[in-house]
């Protein structure tokens, strides 16, 4: 985006009506010697503006670099990646019945073969597919999903809070029974 605003500003002070303009307005009037100084003076700024398209043009250059990907690493990810996915996707597959979640797992995965294959990926890039965005980020998600579904931490954090959960019910109750521990109680609270 920046890039794109400075193109913008430099395409803008640069036109040809505008270049006209400046350079009839430094012969009106003037001597020989003043009109050669502003006519160096434009073709400075003309030279500079040029320099400042070309960084420009590197710059879009380097982006488009950054997103784009060899035939050979097409070939390891189709090769590698999808032997992985598939893999973590059976893991997820506890063999009970679908929850939605597998379900959501294994449509995913059918969705993600079809598209990291060394055709379609190339096919895709030509044509200025974002990749990274569109493999990277729900791959990235669903591993997360996995890991986490999977997760012995999760569930131990689960039980302990449900056991925390009735050990607080199981206190309030004593607490609602015992009048001196419910007056404490509702003056810390600030209740009556």
């Amino acid at each position: 985006m920046a890039l794109g605003s400075q193109l913008a500003q430099i395409a803008l002070k640069n036109s040809a009506a505008s270049i006209s303009t400046r350079i009839q307005a430094s012969r009106k009037g003037k001597q020989q010697e003043d009109q050669i100084q502003e006519l160096i003076e434009i073709v400075n700024d003309l030279i500079d503006e040029r320099n400042q398209l070309i960084s420009i043009a590197r710059g879009y250059e380097e982006a488009v670099t950054a997103q784009r990907i060899s035939e050979d690493d097409i070939t390891y990810i189709t090769d590698k990646l999808i032997p992985v996915i598939e893999e973590l996707v059976g893991l997820a597959d506890d063999g009970s019945a679908d929850t939605k979640e597998q379900k959501e797992m294994r449509d995913a995965m059918t969705a993600m073969k079809s598209i990291l294959s060394v055709e379609m990926l190339s096919i895709m890039q030509l044509i200025g597919f974002n990749y990274r965005e569109a493999i990277g980020r729900p791959l990235t998600a669903l591993v997360s999903r996995l890991i986490l579904a999977r997760s012995p931490m999760q569930e131990e954090v689960e039980a302990e809070l449900r056991t925390l959960g009735a050990r607080h019910d199981v206190e309030l109750l004593r607490v609602v029974q015992d009048p001196e521990a419910w007056t404490r109680l509702n003056m810390m609270q600030g209740t009556s």
